[in-house]
């Protein structure tokens, strides 16, 4: 309950943000909801949910803290799995996190939803939040290209179309009653059929391998940052180790089918999915 409590907190906040800008979600964001976001840099803090919508909280002294509090699910606290400030990753900057927004596209390279893929990353418009990555200046993100095209100096070098990066305004986006804004975070592969590709089966949806493992945002040799399973409202309990998530892809899994995943939609309400589907409005 607590943890169903601060989704539809954060997801009333973040109502209450498009409300006071024209309908326009906040960010660009990085899709991780990082903890103890007030020790970050400004530059750093910017690009992460709690900072921007802090304002719509009673916070004491505007340190942060009860957002941070808001931004931590109990039941991802109390489950084994590494922390990031306890490794070695590309930037300092990497902070525990329990949730994610749903701020994607399928195929980072080309900034385009992949046709056949399913719609756990794809959504249209791609990037609802925009999209902000550690590590790149501001001038990237605000500096106009010399193409003339619209694009910025980072849309440029992405081979993005000009606005991919800036937050939409939420009336582009369809069925927000039945999309999800920020949900738990948790990491699996699925192969729907023994012909089939494998697929992401959790609310992350980019496979680990792509997170240059020993340097990325969900992973190391060892294990992995976030929960690998549904845990909510659930008795299993699914190893973290590399080598149980890549050999367990079975979609009829205990990994996906015991357990809950906790989720805030673009309405503003909250509630426990059993049976993660991810986006209802692929690209």
């Amino acid at each position: 309950m607590a943890c169903l409590s601060n989704l539809k907190q954060l997801c009333t906040a973040t109502v209450m943000y498009g409300l006071d800008y024209k309908q326009l979600l906040p960010g660009p964001l990085h899709p991780s909801v990082f903890l103890e976001t007030s020790t970050l840099s400004d530059l750093d803090k910017d690009m992460h949910l709690p900072y921007r919508v802090k304002r719509y909280f009673s916070e004491g002294k505007g340190k942060g803290e009860l957002t941070d509090r808001v931004c931590q699910c109990p039941t991802a606290q109390g489950l084994k799995t590494l922390d990031p400030r306890q490794v070695m990753g590309p930037t300092t900057t990497y902070r525990p996190f329990n949730y994610v927004i749903n701020s994607w596209i399928q195929d980072a390279g080309t900034g385009k939803n992949v046709p056949g893929q399913p719609p756990f990353g794809g959504t249209k418009p791609p990037f609802y939040f925009g999209v902000r990555w550690h590590g790149y200046t501001d001038s990237l993100w605000a500096t106009p290209a010399s193409s003339g095209t619209g694009q910025t100096v980072f849309e440029e070098r992405q081979g993005w179309p000009a606005g991919t990066s800036k937050p939409k305004n939420i009336e582009r986006i369809r069925h927000l009653s039945e999309e999800w804004m920020i949900a738990d975070v948790w990491y699996a592969e699925v192969r729907p059929n023994p012909m089939a590709a494998v697929k992401p089966g959790g609310s992350w949806p980019l496979s680990y391998k792509t997170e240059n493992i020993g340097q990325g945002s969900i992973a190391t040799p060892d294990g992995f940052y976030i929960p690998t399973y549904a845990f909510h409202s659930t008795t299993y309990r699914a190893s973290g180790a590399i080598s149980a998530v890549t050999n367990d892809k079975n979609p009829q899994s205990p990994r996906f089918k015991a357990g809950k995943t906790n989720t805030g939609f673009l309405d503003g309400h909250a509630a426990s999915v059993r049976g993660w589907k991810g986006t209802v409005n692929p690209g």
